[in-house]
């Protein structure tokens, strides 16, 4: 990794409640492990810009025993619950610095109740193979379609090598989930996004696939600006969505490319939709509501 890496402690809570969202928006709550702050990936959309108002250097937090002592108490709650360490920071992308998946998937294999789930974008699994996980940590990979991959998603692993690690942490016997987000429907997405699911299911066979379409808060577009990203994909999503303030695809051609996408998806495999509206749940036929952050 040559990205810049601050290392500092952690000064208020590692874990805390996700539950924001407002009405006329379908995301269901769970748990944020902040382990770390920003990415050594530099994707063009990535909505920590306006997080951490452009402040996205990748930050790991030194107080680590103060997280585990927080983690430990987690896992005494009595109600099933998710544990998500890959909002904040990719959960995998610094871990052969960190070990962090060494301390964190044999606690959470010590229980039946709750799930950890590894968010991430990188390929960086070699810390995982040898761990013992009783089935407790999901490892969700991130993936676009390779052209949105090459030209929005700069420094990540491209989409094969993080499919090629799903395939590796599959055969340890990990739990796998695919995130396809942010689709953004560059010319020809069709066969772009239909070649990279083919490819996904010919490698491996995740227990869930979840979709998102590119959405964001128009603050995200002006610290990407300063920071010096392309800012070109901002311009498919061009229709405000009041109940969250975000700007969306228009509503019409996100049911068009759902519609495509679904229809990719074995029968029987859980599919769901990241960050959508009430509206798109409904049009599409929805109700059973899964995504990448539920058990």
């Amino acid at each position: 990794m040559t990205a810049e890496i601050i290392e500092r402690p952690r000064r208020s809570k590692f874990i805390r409640y996700f539950d924001k969202t407002p009405p006329g928006i379908v995301c269901p709550h769970f748990h944020i492990l902040a382990h770390g702050n920003g990415c050594v990936f530099r994707c063009a959309y990535c909505y920590l810009q306006l997080t951490f108002r452009g402040k996205v250097h990748q930050t790991i937090f030194t107080n680590t025993d103060d997280m585990l002592r927080e983690v430990d108490q987690f896992l005494t709650r009595e109600e099933p619950s998710v544990l998500n360490a890959g909002e904040l920071s990719d959960a995998l992308a610094v871990d052969d610095r960190t070990g962090l998946t060494k301390e964190l998937v044999p606690r959470f294999a010590s229980q039946d109740r709750h799930l950890l789930v590894l968010l991430t974008k990188s390929a960086n699994v070699d810390n995982l193979l040898a761990l013992e996980h009783n089935g407790r940590t999901v490892v969700s990979f991130s993936v676009n379609a390779a052209d949105v991959a090459a030209k929005y998603e700069i420094g990540s692993p491209p989409p094969r090598e993080r499919v090629e690690a799903a395939r590796r942490a599959a055969a340890a016997g990990y739990r796998i989930r695919f995130r396809v987000d942010p689709i953004i429907p560059i010319p020809g997405w069709e066969n772009s996004y239909r070649s990279l699911l083919a490819h996904v299911l010919e490698v491996t066979l995740p227990e869930r696939i979840t979709f998102g379409s590119l959405r964001y808060y128009p603050n995200v577009k002006t610290y990407a600006r300063k920071l010096g990203r392309d800012t070109s994909a901002f311009d498919y999503a061009s229709e405000h969505t009041p109940a969250d303030g975000r700007r969306r695809i228009p509503t019409a051609r996100r049911l068009h490319i759902y519609k495509h996408l679904i229809d990719l998806v074995p029968a029987g495999m859980e599919f769901g939709l990241c960050k959508e509206t009430d509206a798109c749940y409904r049009a599409l036929g929805i109700k059973n509501v899964v995504c990448n952050c539920t058990l």
